[in-house]
């Protein structure tokens, strides 16, 4: 079977729109984008992100651990705490991107 460059490019086409719909789903939760906002400037604790975000620990736990399933945020060990950071702050440049296209 013979692949044409056409079907190349639908199948790579299709890869991108599915990223695509992955990331709106992960970023289809407040809380997420609470937490990725609150990430922007610098590195934050479970604790001060609950406390900015108004949420419990248990909850940013939780949202957390997906965000890092999906490499968006990661953490560095300090002492007993962990201090979570975003691991690529193109996001935020993203999610502003789709935020002013909205209000268009």
């Amino acid at each position: 079977m013979i692949v044409s460059e056409e079907d190349i490019s639908i199948i790579n086409e299709e890869q991108n729109m599915e990223d695509t719909s992955n990331l709106f789903l992960l970023l289809g939760n407040v809380t997420r984008i609470k937490i990725i906002y609150a990430l922007r400037n610098e590195n934050k604790t479970v604790s001060d992100l609950a406390h900015i975000t108004n949420c419990s620990q248990s909850l940013i736990s939780k949202q957390l651990k997906i965000l890092r399933d999906k490499d968006i945020v990661d953490f560095k060990q300090k002492s007993k705490y962990r201090q979570y950071y975003l691991t690529d702050k193109n996001i935020i440049s993203a999610l502003n991107e789709l935020v002013i296209n909205m209000l268009i």
